[in-house]
């Protein structure tokens, strides 16, 4: 159906879907394609090697509250 990202789905539930068919999350997730409420996040780039930061300074989620970037990033190579 081509709706996938965060954006596309709060404009969808907003206007009443409540289900959606996309392979974006899965394809995004599987190349290393991270969301935050700040915008997206290519965990894979070398950039994030050395990163101590959280993906998310303002998320308590248990990923943003308990791993590095730098963590993410080794992970995800």
């Amino acid at each position: 159906m081509g709706v996938g990202t965060p954006e596309d789905l709060v404009e969808g539930v907003h206007g009443g879907v409540d289900l959606f068919d996309c392979v974006m999350p899965t394809r995004n997730a599987r190349n290393g394609h991270l969301f935050t409420r700040f915008g997206d996040l290519k965990i894979r780039n070398a950039k994030h090697r050395s990163d101590p930061r959280p993906l998310d300074p303002s998320c308590a989620c248990h990923t943003c509250a308990g791993f590095s970037r730098a963590y993410l990033h080794h992970l995800e190579r």
